[in-house]
């Protein structure tokens, strides 16, 4: 079998023609800085300069001043927010301070801010420590949410209930209130018949009338069919008297 003929240096050949004119004068330049004449595999060390030449300029600055700015929103766990902050963290070059300085963003920029209380109080917690303790008030946060939500339409159940008995009770005391009414509307005097006052009222005009065919009271006539027709045509004048003097009193 043959061996293979792509040695390292071939390699870094083919990769400098495929790089071009320019890219051969930019690896000239950067070869001369970096590298010494080439030793061990070129074609390694050839690729290591351009990467790390073409690699895009980093302002640890910025990305530090994104980090520390980045803030826990309203709706986002904290695990979510923990990966959001390490991954602002790449490019910070915090070092041996990278989980103190995630540990303190969570508790300057926690969306809860009951716990924030405890962390500060802990005092030197480590990041797992932190990352549990809000864990554990985001679960209680969210079942006291579905307990009050449960409250809330036990009370609405019960408000409906009791709305429907205040309208029933309502329309009870109205059916009644006009049963009184059409019971007062259907009484009247038994002495004229009149609908606007009772037989104790002293203005009726039958207290002393008297029968013109036997001389008693009206209402104790004893007499014929034509008696009876008699006094049955004087409550009824009576009645037409009492109502005329009813209208009048009430336009006065």
């Amino acid at each position: 079998m043959k061996k293979n003929l792509l040695t390292p240096e071939k390699k870094k050949k083919i990769l400098l023609h495929c790089l071009g004119a320019k890219g051969l004068q930019i690896y000239n330049r950067i070869n001369k800085k970096i590298r010494a004449p080439d030793q061990g595999d070129v074609f390694s060390h050839t690729l290591e300069d351009l990467t790390e030449y073409f690699r895009p300029a980093v302002c640890v600055a910025v990305d530090r001043f994104k980090c520390y700015h980045r803030k826990q929103q309203l709706e986002e766990s904290v695990e979510d927010y923990v990966a959001a902050l390490k991954n602002l963290a790449l490019s910070c070059k915090f070092g041996n301070l990278h989980d103190d300085l995630i540990r303190d963003q969570i508790i300057m920029h926690t969306a809860n801010h009951h716990i924030q209380e405890k962390l500060w109080s802990r005092g030197e917690a480590s990041l797992r420590e932190v990352i549990d303790l809000v864990k554990s008030a985001e679960l209680t946060g969210r079942c006291a949410k579905a307990v009050l939500r449960s409250e809330d339409k036990s009370f609405s159940k019960l408000d409906d209930n009791t709305t429907i008995a205040i309208v029933k009770k309502s329309n009870e005391s109205s059916r009644r209130e006009k049963e009184i009414v059409n019971l007062k509307n259907k009484r009247s005097c038994f002495r004229c018949g009149s609908k606007f006052h009772l037989a104790n009222d002293r203005k009726c005009p039958a207290r002393n009338l008297k029968c013109s065919n036997c001389g008693e009271d009206v209402l104790r006539c004893l007499c014929t069919a034509y008696a009876e027709l008699c006094c049955h045509w004087a409550r009824a004048s009576l009645r037409e008297r009492d109502s005329n003097a009813w209208r009048e009193e009430t336009v006065d």
